[in-house]
């Protein structure tokens, strides 16, 4: 679906070129965010299509970011707080008081990155840096932990924090925040690339890699059999059973 995906957005861009012309390429602007717009309105010969192609896309947009929203504020109270800050001492209404606030300062941040980015920022971008964080930060574990029977918990650790630290850093050195030619400012120098993934993904593959070998966990290659064994048959993945409510403590009575 990715691959699709970015084959579709080369052929939008080729397409609007074509199409359009020279004077729809000065339209769309640098950015080429009007580039699906202009040419829906061009093909369709109208404003109704042009009008029913933009309500698609802000619906898309809003589902996406309340999606990410959601699972990003869950995460973040559910996985961190309740489990890592509060090892599972904290109620259901603290819980989702932290997740209310979690997603209330996501959307602040989104917003500040959207005013910083400006109106001549192409929005492309940012799903390319997406991916290259995802890549970074999930792929390696997730193949090792799916085909290297001796891949344990600190290669995961190790691996996925170490492409997440280098993918951040090499996104915040990259062509996009530092625009211009050949990334005019940026530390990295003539080292700053469109896709910093080229470099992330094979530090955090290299990290999982090292970590698992300088570390020993006997119960790695159980539990990979396990995780095998689950995977193909599905077994052990039954739903677990809602525990018993525990017996009220009963009154003693005295007697006389």
């Amino acid at each position: 679906m990715i691959g699709a995906f970015y084959i579709i957005v080369m052929l939008v861009g080729t397409g609007a070129r074509a199409i359009l012309g020279q004077t729809g390429e000065s339209a769309v602007g640098e950015t080429g965010n009007l580039a699906l717009l202009l040419l829906a309105e061009e093909l369709a010969g109208g404003d109704v299509f042009l009008a029913a192609i933009s309500a698609v896309a802000l619906a898309t947009i809003l589902a996406v970011v309340a999606g990410l929203v959601i699972a990003a504020s869950g995460a973040v109270a559910h996985d961190l707080w309740s489990n890592v800050v509060r090892a599972g001492r904290d109620s259901e209404r603290e819980e989702v008081y932290v997740a209310k606030i979690a997603a209330a300062v996501m959307g602040v941040l989104a917003i500040a990155v959207s005013i910083a980015g400006g109106s001549g920022f192409n929005v492309s971008v940012l799903v390319a840096l997406a991916f290259t964080i995802a890549s970074s930060v999930t792929l390696p574990a997730l193949l090792f932990a799916l085909f290297w029977r001796r891949f344990n918990t600190t290669g995961a650790v190790v691996g996925m924090s170490a492409g997440l630290v280098a993918s951040l850093l090499l996104i915040l050195f990259s062509v996009p925040v530092w625009p211009g030619p050949d990334s005019e400012g940026s530390p990295l120098g003539s080292l700053a690339l469109d896709v910093p993934g080229i470099f992330s993904v094979p530090i955090g593959f290299l990290a999982c890699w090292l970590a698992t070998l300088a570390s020993s966990e006997p119960e790695a290659e159980r539990r990979f059999d396990e995780l095998y064994v689950r995977a193909e048959t599905g077994y052990g993945a039954e739903a677990a059973e809602a525990p018993a409510p525990a017996e009220a403590p009963r009154e003693r009575v005295a007697v006389p």
